[in-house]
């Protein structure tokens, strides 16, 4: 009797394991294809911000990312994540499209909680805070298709080390 329960509780343990395997692989898929699709959309964000946004919302910005790098030489890296979602979000509500900031939302949870639950297995993020410069140096030259490429190109080097995470 005892024997099969055990027997009972390892197929039980080892089905368990095998639906979470699935379910992780079907997870990092979705978040592939989620993050595909922010990654051009905000590239298009940081190219309308840049179209309309003047030295008021340059200083924003460049006083987030003082934030951010003040986080990081705290090694509060929870702090930092917050800070760089407000970065994301400050960027896309600088381009003024409800419709754009409306699909962008919609995707914001799961990116956010990715970058939460892979920080601490990915290199500490001094990476997105120069490319997050990069950005902001391009929308301060008045350069909107380098603000895209930029913040593409930002995207999708993130993305690579969360999905590797």
């Amino acid at each position: 009797m005892e024997t099969e329960v055990y027997r009972r509780l390892e197929s039980i343990h080892s089905d368990t394991r095998l639906a979470a395997h699935r379910l992780a692989a079907i997870e990092k898929e979705d978040l592939q294809s989620v993050f595909e699709i922010v990654e051009t959309l905000e590239g298009l964000g940081a190219e309308l911000a840049t179209k309309q946004i003047g030295a008021k919302e340059i200083a924003q910005l460049d006083e987030l990312l003082a934030e951010q790098e003040k986080a990081l030489a705290h090694g509060d890296l929870k702090k930092w994540s917050v800070l760089d979602n407000e970065f994301h979000h400050l960027i896309i509500k600088f381009a003024n499209n409800r419709h754009l900031s409306g699909i962008i939302d919609s995707f914001t949870d799961q990116t956010h909680r990715a970058r939460l639950y892979t920080i601490k297995h990915r290199p500490i993020p001094h990476h997105s805070v120069i490319e997050h410069r990069a950005v902001v140096k391009c929308m301060e030259a008045n350069d909107p298709n380098a603000a895209r490429v930029v913040m593409e190109s930002h995207r999708r080097r993130s993305r690579q080390e969360i999905l590797e995470a």
